[in-house]
Parts: C-alpha cells; structure tokens; sequence
C-alpha cells in the first residue's frame, strides 16, 4: 500500500489586508485537496494503489506508471506563497516514493524521476514570490528525506532541481512561451486566483479580463470578476496542449449573466465541467463566498460535491444526467434572459421607481412630517424597497406628479428638495442621471403606480430565509427600485413566488450579492418553466398561498423578516401545502429534496423552451 500523506510545509499567508486588496484568499489545505484530488490526485493514488497491492505488477506496469508521474507538468498560474504548489509537488513525490519502495522489494530497477522542474508557478508579487521558491525548496528536502527513509535510494539521485517560479503578471504573459511550461502529455494547471467583482476592478485589470476573453472569441465580458481572466487564459494555453485545470473560484461564475461567458464560451471551445464543488462559505478568515470546478475536454467521469448547509460539509452526489453549468445534476444548458415571461401563466413584472436624488426627495429626519409645510405634506407617500418591506421599517419619499408641479412655487419646503435634487442630479457622472435635474421633482425613474394593491418582490434577500419574502401594498405606497411588482387580484403570483421550487430556480439560475439571492426579472422569473395548469390546480396553488397570507396575519406586530426566521407551525403548515401543490405540477412529492426539484426545473425548462422556439434539442443547447 502507498505511504499515508507527508505533513505538508508550512506556508505562511500574507497580511489579510494585502491580500484583500488584490482579491486573494488564502487557501487550506482542506480546500487545496478539494482541487488537487479530482483533478488528478486521486487518479494517481488509485493506479498506485492497484499496482502495489497486486503481487503480479510487471516492472515495466511500473515504470509506465512512474512515466506518467514524471512526464506530467504542473502549473499554478496565481501561486502566490506555493500552497497548491507545495501540495501537488509533495504528493506526487509520496506517490512515486511508494512506488519505489514497493520496486525495490521485489528487486525492479526503478530510479526517482519526478523533479521539482515539473511545478510551475507565476505570481506577481515580489514577496509570496520568493517565499513560494524557499518553501518549495524545503518541500524538496522533506521529500528527499522521506524517500531516503524507506528506500535505499542513493544520494546523487536525489530531487535537485530549482523552483520553476515566474516573477510576472500571469495575465500579461504566455504561459507556454520559451520561458513557460514546456509541453507534455498531460499538464495540470490549478489554484486559487485573485477573486474581484467589477466594481472593485481597476481600469487596467478590466482590460486585461477584456483581452483574455477577447483571446477565445468573446468581446462582451458584462460584470465578469477578474478570476474569469484565469479560466479565459487556461483555456488558450491548454487548447493546443493536453491537458486539464481546475480552480478555486468565486461562486458567481455559475450564477446569473455568467453563465453564459463562462460556460457559454468554454463550451464553444470543447471544455466541460468534470468536477464541482457546489458554492459554500470559504472556511478561513475571509469570508467570501466560492465554489470549485474543474475543466475537461475528454468525456471523464463526473463528479459533484453538494453542500449540505446543516452540517456545513460537502457531499458526492449521485448523477444522473452531468454537471450543468450551474453546478447542479441536471441537462447542459445555459438558460438565457427574455424579455416575456416563457410560462403563460406568468404575467410581466414592473421594475420599482428609482429617485436618483441622493434622497433629497426623502422628508427631513426620514418622517412623514415636513415642517410648518401643508402643501409639502400633501406630496409625502410612503416609501417601500426590499429593505423596508423585509424589516417592517418606515420610509417616506416626496412623489409629484407633472401635473401638480405648480405647487411647489407654493411650497419653501418643495422648493428646497427639487433644488438639491437637481444640483444632486447635476453632479453625476452618467450623463441620463444629468438630463433627469430638468425635473428634479419627479424620481429619476419613475413607474406609473398602480391604482389598486399590487404585489411586491424584493430583489434581494438573505440565502438563509427559507422563502421568497413577498407583500402586498396599497397604492398610495411607491416601490423602490430594490423590488419589484405585479398586479394580483387572485393572489396566483404571490402564491408562485412564496413556493419552494421558484424558491430554488432562483437559487441555482439567479445572481447573487455576496451569498445572498439577487432577483432578476429577465433571468429569473421570465424563464421559470411553470407548465401550463389545469383550473383545479391553479385553485390549489392560490388558495394555499392565501393560507400563507392567513398564517401571518397571526401576528401583525411582527416584520417578514422576523416571522421568517421564527416560523409558527401554522407558517410552516401553509408553506408545506403549497409546495404540495406546486411541486405536484413538476411531477414531485411534496418532500422532494432541492436535487430533484432542480433536475426537475431544468427538465421542464427544456421541453418549454424547445417547444416555445420550435428548435430541436442538440449536444448543446444555449437557450
């Protein structure tokens, strides 16, 4: 049997702060393992094991073995302090180590060949730079001596190679130029590169996503964070090498307008996710929010590790169907926005009114109470976003119509927020918020408010809560642009929001602020592939939305926010009932887990879009 695993070399992290600043998280290695073992670690250890323990291994089934661990290249594009390097390089060394040791008791001829000339790393920072050199080199003497403890190896066949580290940006360079990684028969590329979203981006790191990507074909790059520039660059360097990567990576390339970049792009190019690692918090002192995936062109064995959020630990799932782009077993297809809804179930959801004003149209001390004003008083409605309506709090807003502009000649309150709102509006740097001081009374956008009570959705909410957290307003209340909204008269719609299986489309289909659900209206709800429903179903589903309503009547005093978190039994009652009834439509029982209602969104979504289109199914549909 093969050795159990070297302790592997300390590696000390750089400040947190540095690190944040340039977007890098230090990595465990936990999580180095999470990576390394499906991309080739466990292979490796696998062969090695079935060679060892079987008395009739040839030496040359050995050697082929320890050919193919000496011949392999391995690269960390964003190496940093050298966790991943270190990692790969002791373990491989402890395979092989194995390896000879075994040889040698049955007198084969095998000499050590793996070298530290095999690991490649780049990083820009001159610091973990040079760090990652000495402790790869102290790895090498710990390997070495590890060896020499088991085997009789000889000293001057021992690893004395120097770390192959560049000091470079690794997304300014050709990883396989004359300087690079040589060519191989197969190269390992891997690790943890720097996470940073679009607004945290500097012109110079948008460019170089914009070029990376530009590399493959793809010039439109929306809000892609600077870790794409990595996966972007590791295809052009493997697309005309054998090889394949893997990358501890922000969750938001499995989510949302991603999606289609990312997986739209590498499926152009023939790479498909062969393992994954299902979005989780990072276990370290940075609490970001990552998922990993490795990247195939071969047609490999898949694997999925879904997170299991009471026990905060991954587990493998069984697959049916693959790795989806979203990271879930289910059909390869990457779901598109639209502008209508494609279930004709659905009606269209209108976006909330934006101010634009830096609330200078909020009354003075947030109260519904201008000063010594009446006329002012006569414009104050109350104001609702997703915040306000989650939490239970009060807000209020000034909201003028064209046609009632005449009184704010009449009104030194009025007058005095439409002129800071225009002086607001004048200093902006986008040129639409600038044209908007021409009517600094009305909201920058602003919707046409219903004339009955409407729904409203917020646009984001905490992962945690278990629910959609949807309600009802009057309307003289104005929605903010943090949600939005729908005319419902039977309560259907509030119904489809509040069930679990809307619930988990969001989750698997949506975008996210942070770990929290970020609602789209193109993305999100005009794809949800609600079939087409029979009248007692559509009953069922809206009479058990009502009991929703009912439940939290009970206790008025309480906010959304707060009756979520402490669920009555009669909460939990109505919302179990109407995930019956819902899940019914999808062919599910009413304590399906999110697996099979998510292969079962997907299943649907691709009958509904394929028949909606009128298209055929294909080996890949971008939909």
């Amino acid at each position: 049997m093969i050795s159990k695993p070297q302790h592997p070399v300390s590696v000390p992290p750089r400040t947190l702060l540095s690190r944040r600043a340039d977007g890098e998280h230090y990595t465990s290695s936990s999580n180095v393992l999470k990576v390394l073992g499906p991309l080739f670690l466990d292979d490796f250890n696998a062969k090695a094991t079935s060679l060892i323990s079987d008395p009739r291994t040839t030496f040359s089934e050995f050697e082929k073995f320890q050919n193919e661990l000496s011949s392999a290249m391995f690269l960390d594009p964003a190496s940093g302090t050298g966790n991943f390097l270190v990692a790969a390089y002791c373990e491989v060394r402890r395979i092989e180590a194995s390896l000879l040791q075994e040889a040698e008791k049955r007198d084969y001829p095998l000499i050590p060949k793996v070298t530290l000339a095999q690991f490649h790393g780049i990083e820009k920072n001159e610091h973990p730079y040079h760090q990652s050199k000495n402790i790869l080199l102290e790895a090498q003497q710990q390997a070495n001596a590890h060896l020499q403890t088991i085997t009789t190896t000889p000293t001057h066949l021992l690893d004395t190679t120097q770390p192959q580290i560049r000091h470079a940006n690794a997304l300014t360079i050709n990883w396989g130029d004359e300087n690079g990684v040589p060519d191989a028969p197969h190269t390992f590329v891997f690790g943890n590169p720097p996470f940073l979203g679009k607004n945290l981006q500097t012109a110079e790191q948008q460019t170089l996503i914009k070029q990376a990507w530009a590399e493959l074909g793809t010039t439109t790059v929306s809000m892609a964070d600077l870790v794409t520039a990595w996966i972007a660059k590791s295809v052009t360097f493997l697309n005309d090498r054998n090889g394949t990567f893997a990358y501890v990576t922000t969750n938001s390339i499995a989510q949302g307008t991603n999606v289609p970049l990312v997986f739209g792009t590498l499926d152009k190019h023939g790479w498909r996710p062969f393992f994954a690692y299902q979005p989780f918090e990072w276990d370290d002192e940075a609490k970001v929010h990552c998922c990993i995936v490795g990247f195939s062109r071969d047609d490999e064995s898949q694997r999925l590790w879904l997170f299991d959020k009471e026990t905060q630990q991954h587990v493998q799932a069984p697959l049916t169907q693959g790795i989806n782009p979203y990271l879930t077993d289910g059909e390869h297809i990457i779901v598109q926005p639209r502008k209508t809804p494609l279930s004709p179930e659905l009606p269209q959801l209108v976006l909330g009114s934006m101010a634009a004003s830096g609330n200078t149209l909020d009354p003075k001390k947030n109260t519904p109470k201008p000063e010594h004003d009446p006329v002012a008083m006569k414009y104050v409605r109350r104001f609702v976003s997703a915040k306000e309506l989650i939490n239970g709090t009060d807000r209020w807003c000034y909201w003028i119509e064209d046609t009632n502009v005449g009184d704010i000649d009449l009104s030194p309150v009025l007058q005095e927020v439409t002129e800071n709102c225009k002086q607001h509006r004048l200093k902006s740097k986008k040129k639409a918020t600038r044209n908007k001081a021409n009517t600094p009374h009305r909201f920058a956008d602003a919707r046409t408010q219903p004339a009955t009570n409407y729904l409203c959705i917020p646009r984001t909410f905490s992962q945690n809560r278990p629910y959609f957290t949807a309600d009802y307003l009057t309307p003289d209340v104005v929605a903010g642009d943090g949600t939005y909204t729908a005319i419902d008269p039977d309560g259907f719609v509030f119904a489809i929001v509040s069930s679990s299986a809307f619930k988990s489309w969001q989750s698997v289909i949506g975008g996210r602020m942070k770990s929290d659900n970020r609602f789209a209206k193109d993305l999100v709800w005009n794809t949800f592939p609600l079939p087409a429903l029979t009248n007692a179903q559509r009953k069922e589903i809206i009479d058990a939305g009502k009991q929703i309503l009912h439940a939290r009547k009970q206790r008025p005093d309480l906010s959304l926010d707060t009756q979520y978190k402490n669920m009555t039994p009669e909460l939990m009652q109505a919302h179990g009932a109407l995930d019956t009834a819902v899940n019914k439509v999808f062919g599910l029982s009413s304590v399906s887990n999110e697996s099979k209602m998510q292969e079962a969104l997907f299943n649907t979504y691709v009958t509904m879009i394929l028949n909606f289109e009128g298209v055929s199914p294909s080996p890949q549909h971008v939909l």
